[in-house]
């Protein structure tokens, strides 16, 4: 086997294994939004496009160490806000909040409780 052979061989191995140990990087859905949102289980990147304020509301965090992404686009400001009653927390706040071209990853890390990463 020559090492060109061997090099491709070893490449798409290390891109197989790359895809079944970092899955979400992958998997999941995007969505651009325009208004309030519900945050689904799905959801893993969430483009906010909006000149008016928006809210994204969060499902309920029970410790499953999802991830999700929000970013802000536009021109109006975006609030995240934790659900339920009391709400869940981002970073021990109810509410967070994002201007034009801010971001925020944040996961599931504990019942009642988002994490900003």
């Amino acid at each position: 086997m020559t090492n060109r052979r061997y090099f491709e061989i070893e490449h798409r191995r290390q891109a197989v294994n790359l895809h079944v140990n970092y899955p979400g990087a992958v998997r999941g859905v995007k969505i651009t939004i325009t208004a309030d949102y519900d945050v689904q289980i799905s959801d893993t990147v969430i483009v906010c496009n909006s000149a008016l304020p928006i809210i994204v509301y969060l499902r309920p965090a029970i410790a499953q160490y999802s991830q999700i992404t929000i970013a802000s686009i536009n021109t109006g400001q975006v609030t995240v806000v934790g659900a339920g009653s009391p709400p869940d927390t981002i970073d021990d706040e109810i509410e967070q909040y994002l201007d034009q071209w801010d971001s925020m990853n944040i996961i599931d890390f504990d019942n009642g409780k988002w994490k900003i990463v």
